[in-house]
This record gives C-alpha cells, sequence and structure tokens, in this order.
C-alpha cells in the first residue's frame, strides 16, 4: 500500500539495509510548487 501511495505522487520507496545495523526504509517524493487559487492583491501591502 505504501509503495502505490508513493508511485502515485511520483516518487521512489525502498529498502536499504547495512549489515550489523539494521535496515531503513527511504522514500523520495518530488516537490511541486503550490498554486494559490487566491486572487493576489494589487495594492502594496506592508
Amino acid at each position: 500500500m505504501c509503495r502505490k501511495i508513493v508511485e502515485l505522487h511520483g516518487g521512489r520507496i525502498w529498502i536499504d539495509v547495512e549489515r550489523d545495523q539494521g535496515a531503513r526504509f527511504v522514500l523520495r517524493i518530488p516537490a511541486r510548487q503550490m498554486v494559490s487559487s487566491a486572487p493576489r492583491s494589487s495594492h502594496g501591502g506592508g
């Protein structure tokens, strides 16, 4: 289930295993720039 969610977001998931150190689950999901639907104010607020 985790793999499917990560892949739907364009990412990857895998396990790194190191002898005598254990394992870690790694996931990478690309950042996306959020686009605001709020209108921009023409006033110079500040």
